[in-house]
């Protein structure tokens, strides 16, 4: 999963607002609805972070490998 494939898991959801916006704040069905999509948030932002350390992991092996060309090459 790349960050656009995360970013459109956010986007997608449409129909929250409809659903909720008739009902009240304490509609226990707009509660869980409003739970849900935090937890669908928070799942979001977990992957997007594992993509960045993810990059971070690869472009440090990479600089190690550099690194250690330059060494065997003075």
């Amino acid at each position: 999963m790349n960050k656009v494939d995360v970013i459109k898991v956010l986007a997608e959801d449409k129909t929250f607002e409809n659903e909720v916006k008739d009902k009240g704040d304490n509609d226990l069905e707009v509660k869980i609805k409003i739970q849900k999509k935090e937890i669908d948030t928070l799942k979001a932002i977990i992957n997007l972070k594992e993509i960045e350390l993810t990059a971070k992991d690869d472009k440090i092996k990479e600089l190690k490998k550099e690194a250690k060309d330059m060494l065997l090459y003075p």
